[in-house]
């Protein structure tokens, strides 16, 4: 990695990637949370999503402090009408954009500025897809999975992946049919600023993930593992 990335503004033409294991947020980093994320919180009534919701949130506020230069606790958050949150635009010079994803160990956190982004994150491992397609599939690609089980699977993920990074980008989520976008039906997880639905397309591997970004441009993203942040600190 660039050692002076973090010195730099970021474009339109860059996304940052930030990659945080859960565990790794401690119940001190979860005292950034605002008034209505601790509330939110509480009205969990199962202790792992409870967790994984106030690791994320933590994460995404110190993340974004980062780039604003401003304490974690001090960032106000905006929703559009789906539930997007966005960073208040007295605090945002810099037009940042952020999406953020989870499954139940891993959090991802996309930034950019100027543009809409979107990102999902989905384990092979995770509960199967098949009795899920009749509600994120269209005809023509259930015709054009694969017969071969495991292609099967992983186009599976990586179609879900496509469509819910491209709906979070568009900041709609689910109140747009995800049938009525057509998603790359393809076991091959490495697609560079693929055209996609008037958007731009990237997917790639992480370990046994699939991870999906949906921006407005075509962009050069970055890995960034959220240690490099706890080093910067020292």
């Amino acid at each position: 990695m660039n050692s002076n990335w973090y010195k730099s503004n970021i474009s339109s033409l860059h996304v940052h990637l930030w990659v945080i294991d859960l565990e790794h947020i401690s119940k001190m980093d979860n005292l950034v949370l605002s008034k209505e994320e601790k509330e939110r919180a509480d009205r969990f009534i199962v202790v792992e999503p409870q967790r994984n919701y106030m690791a994320c949130r933590a994460a995404l506020r110190l993340v974004l402090s980062h780039y604003l230069r401003i304490t974690p606790e001090s960032i106000c958050f905006t929703y559009n009408d789906s539930g997007k949150p966005f960073i208040d635009s007295s605090l945002n010079k810099q037009q940042l954009q952020f999406n953020l994803s989870h499954n139940d160990t891993v959090c991802c956190i996309a930034v950019t500025a100027a543009q809409n982004v979107g990102v999902d994150i989905e384990n092979l491992l995770g509960p199967p897809l098949e009795d899920a397609m009749d509600i994120f599939l269209s005809k023509k690609e259930v015709l054009s999975l694969s017969n071969n089980n495991k292609d099967r699977l992983v186009s599976l993920y990586h179609l879900w992946t496509q469509k819910e990074a491209l709906l979070k980008a568009k900041g709609t989520g689910f109140q747009t049919d995800p049938k009525q976008v057509h998603g790359y039906v393809t076991p091959w997880v490495n697609l560079i600023n693929k055209p996609f639905e008037g958007y731009i397309l990237n997917s790639f591997m992480m370990g046994t993930n699939i991870v999906s970004l949906c921006t407005e441009n075509e962009i050069n993203y970055e890995i960034i593992p959220f240690a490099s942040l706890e080093d910067q600190k020292k």
